[in-house]
């Protein structure tokens, strides 16, 4: 999605921000398990998310970008999404899936998602469950 200058460059660093807040919320440092960085999350995400083809891409963007804003009107009380303790990150997120209200856990499994494909896709995660790869198959140009 290109947007004139400043506008790309807060829609840009915003849908970044959900993204780095939500794998921070689902993959937390946890002694003996692989967490976000060892996973290389951030990264593998956003080479996945700008790799899909010019139709998908900016929608994925747009669900980040949803998150970290609309956090505020959901949830009233509290900042951003990206501003709250990796707890309560957590929690909004189980809480929108499992609610009433269909846009909310329509973003919440979205985002549970795609963070979880990419997650488990890492070399290294896969091979704790007994799949070696060779290779990694988000960086794949296939």
């Amino acid at each position: 999605m290109k947007l004139p200058g400043v506008l790309q460059r807060w829609f840009d660093r915003t849908w970044r921000r959900g993204m780095v807040a939500s794998a921070e919320a689902l993959f937390p440092e946890w002694p003996g398990g692989i967490d976000f960085r060892q996973a290389d999350v951030i990264a593998r995400t956003e080479a996945y998310v700008l790799g899909l083809p010019p139709t998908q891409s900016p929608l994925v963007q747009l669900m980040f970008l949803a998150l970290e804003i609309l956090t505020p009107v959901l949830s009233p009380i509290g900042p951003r999404f990206s501003r709250r303790p990796v707890q309560v990150r957590l929690r909004m997120i189980e809480h929108w899936r499992e609610g009433w209200f269909l846009p909310t856990r329509l973003l919440g499994d979205a985002v549970r998602a795609t963070m979880v494909m990419v997650y488990f896709s890492h070399p290294t995660v896969m091979a704790v469950f007994g799949e070696p790869v060779d290779g990694d198959p988000v960086k794949a140009d296939a």
